[in-house]
């Protein structure tokens, strides 16, 4: 069963503005999950990651479920012994008009005080409603925003499409986060790949290029199945946050889903 966040998140009171036909979608996927998880309800792939920030162990979980033909879940959660953060978004999907997100949750709750926030987005405004803990503002919602969540599946899909990019080459993405609209770009890390040339048999290692001198973002993807991450490293300081692929698998079959280019599964 989804996990009790993502639950809160679809079946969540809509603002005024939304459409009927908007309204219906909602139901119907009320609908889904309070059946269980059936065919409708489907678990498209499922991730497990180990990792370290400021010096604790963490482990996180990934999963993407497909809750009507068009409409996905995509929820992450991390958890110690400090507590856990929880993350969902839920969005539209179709091949010819891509991610379309509608809502996104994070719950963090640490020695048992609670942080919220939410994104509501509203395409017929053409805005989106974003609350980190108790600041409210309204964004403008431009074509191709995405949300904290489904630009990193958008980073997956465009790799798949085109899997060997150029050394000139960037991936861009708009998207809201802690009610900012955010802009991230990723390339190819060549300083890293110059050094270490044999890694890009293993990996495409991407390194984001417009941030803090500060800061350095890189991510290990796998280019032999969907471009799962493999591992995530952010430097920021003295300080070294880490992500390692531990283990996942994609479920059969993929047609009609974002993966259905790519068809093979990993093994748990």
């Amino acid at each position: 069963m989804m996990n009790k966040t993502a639950n809160r998140l679809l079946s969540a009171p809509r603002r005024a503005g939304v459409t009927t036909a908007l309204s219906s979608l909602f139901a119907s996927v009320l609908l889904f999950l309070s059946a269980g998880v059936h065919a409708e309800n489907k678990l498209i792939h499922q991730a497990q990651y180990d990792g370290e920030y400021k010096s604790i162990d963490i482990v996180m979980a990934r999963k993407l479920w497909q809750v009507s033909p068009d409409q996905y879940v995509l929820e992450t959660k991390a958890k110690n012994f400090l507590g856990s953060v929880i993350e969902s978004e839920a969005f539209l999907w179709s091949p010819d008009k891509g991610i379309q997100p509608l809502q996104y949750h994070y719950e963090q709750k640490i020695f048992g005080v609670k942080k919220i926030r939410h994104i509501d987005f509203d395409w017929n405004k053409k805005q989106a409603v974003s609350q980190d803990k108790d600041k409210k503002v309204t964004l403008e919602l431009a074509p191709g925003t995405l949300g904290p969540l489904s630009y990193q599946l958008q980073m997956q899909l465009d790799l798949i499409a085109k899997p060997k990019l150029d050394a000139d080459q960037s991936l861009d993405y708009h998207f809201i986060s802690r009610n900012k609209l955010k802009h991230y770009v990723f390339a190819l890390d060549t300083d890293l790949l110059a050094e270490k040339p044999e890694l890009a048999k293993q990996a495409t290692i991407l390194k984001r290029s417009n941030e803090s001198a500060k800061k350095t973002t890189r991510l290990w993807l796998n280019p032999h199945d969907h471009f799962t991450l493999l591992k995530l490293e952010q430097i920021k300081g003295k300080n070294t946050h880490t992500l390692s692929f531990d283990k996942g698998r994609y479920y059969q079959p993929l047609d009609g889903t974002p993966y259905a280019p790519r068809t093979e599964s990993v093994a748990d």
